[in-house]
């Protein structure tokens, strides 16, 4: 697998990190979060794909049904989730015009939903990794995400070629894979 990486500063934690992704989980994660940094619906759907388009329609509430309630807990233990998501679906719902402020925060995040970079990490970095040179974490939607000390730089990547992947740095396609 082909890596990317970089160290950035956490400002959480007051101290550097090192985030190591896949690439392409980079490339994907940098590009929607540069589409959430659109103005107006109509900057959102002249730099997005068809299909990226519609995505974030159909995660901002105008979409079919079965799309919108792909990520609600309907079936599990939750009792009436059926009944609260369609009280809550409009069939009718226009989607904007291209005039219209975008807001990236009214968008109806799922789990992994936009993409965090932190749960990325634990998804594609190895256990043995993150617990020698890292920790992981919980987050309010229930994603467990993975920070790793700066310091383990060398021992990460060292790490990762040892068995076979390839690393490149480039905290530019990382850190624009973060919305601000």
């Amino acid at each position: 697998m082909d890596y990317v990486y970089g160290v950035l500063p956490n400002p959480s934690r007051d101290a550097d990190e090192l985030l190591v992704l896949p690439e392409d989980s980079a490339e994907e994660a940098a590009e929607i979060m540069s589409l959430l940094r659109s103005r107006t619906w109509g900057e959102l759907r002249a730099k997005a794909s068809p299909a990226r388009y519609q995505e974030l329609l159909t995660n901002s509430g105008y979409g079919e049904f079965a799309e919108l309630a792909a990520h609600l807990p309907i079936g599990s233990g939750v009792r009436e989730a059926l009944e609260l998501a369609l009280a809550e679906f409009d069939p009718h719902a226009v989607p904007p015009g291209d005039n219209e402020p975008f807001d990236p925060h009214s968008l109806e995040a799922g789990d992994d939903y936009p993409p965090d970079v932190h749960h990325l990490q634990n998804l594609h970095v190895s256990p043995e990794i993150v617990d020698r040179w890292g920790e992981r974490y919980e987050t309010a939607p229930n994603l467990t995400c993975a920070m790793l000390r700066a310091d383990g730089l060398a021992d990460v990547i060292s790490s990762l070629e040892a068995d076979g992947h390839t690393c490149r740095e480039d905290p530019d396609l990382i850190r624009a894979g973060i919305l601000d």
